[in-house]
């Protein structure tokens, strides 16, 4: 995290994350939006926009955390 020195030592700040990519893909006619950031404790984590079910599952894949 490049700036991570302007947020460590604030009271008011508990949490501050840098984005590091952001995409929209296509899974059929549905678009997914995926986000990537990266925390103050220097690792990774991702939110979408919606969670994928394709047609042979019972139900959505969610992904787990990433390392």
């Amino acid at each position: 995290m490049k700036y991570k020195h302007l947020f460590e030592n604030h009271r008011v700040i508990d949490e501050a994350y840098e984005l590091c990519g952001e995409w929209k893909v296509w899974i059929g006619f549905q678009p997914v939006k995926i986000r990537v950031t990266q925390g103050l404790d220097g690792k990774y984590y991702y939110e979408t926009s919606h969670y994928y079910k394709g047609s042979q599952q019972a139900g959505p894949y969610i992904m787990g955390i990433i390392q």
